[in-house]
This record gives C-alpha cells, structure tokens and sequence, in this order.
C-alpha cells in the first residue's frame, strides 16, 4: 500500500496511523513508485497533485512532497530505505511518500 504521511512523520508513523507496517523490505518493494517522474503519478492516485517534480534526491526520507506541493523522488542508487526517518526540510516542510505492507503481507 501506498500512502503519504503527515508533515513531520516518518513512515513507520504513517504506516501504522493506517493500520500497515513499514519495513525496509516494504520501503524497497515500493521503491520504484517514488523514482523519477513515476511519483507524480503516485502522488495523483493518492489524491494529491504535483505542480513540479524536482529531480531525485539521496537522502533517506525521500520521496517526498513538500508544501508547495512539488514532489522529489528517490535517487535510484541509493538503498537507504529507513522507515524511522523524518523529512529535515524546514524551508518547505514535507510529507514522506510510503510504502507499506498489511500485517504479514509481503505485497505493497
């Protein structure tokens, strides 16, 4: 399941604000849906909107989107997937997109 956290929260917050469970493992089986311009559309059928996507970025709480609702995605060499971790932009406040499984799922 895919889901877009609160301003300040990190997924395994997100996750478990819906019941779900953040992994490292459910963070790399989404990984794809926050990869370049593929998290707009995520963004989209989460029922939120992009205005700008901004390019893929290394550290260990992207993808995100901020509240100018511009989305930056993940860079794909990077494998820091961190479930705890908490978007440090403060200019421009973030919320995390997340991957999240059901229970035991192994699915996203």
């Amino acid at each position: 399941y895919m889901l877009v956290g609160d301003v300040g929260a990190s997924c395994t917050e997100a996750c478990a604000n819906s019941g779900l469970t953040c992994s490292y493992e459910s963070l790399a089986a989404g990984a794809p849906y926050g990869l370049g311009t593929l998290v707009t559309e995520t963004v989209e059928e989460l029922g939120g909107t992009c205005k700008r996507f901004k390019g893929n970025k290394n550290a260990p709480f992207f993808p995100v989107i901020d509240s100018r609702n511009f989305c930056f995605g993940k860079s794909t060499a990077r494998t820091n997937y961190k479930c705890n971790a908490v978007s440090t932009r403060t200019q421009f406040p973030s919320r995390r997109i997340c991957s999240c499984f059901s229970g035991s799922s192994l699915a996203p």
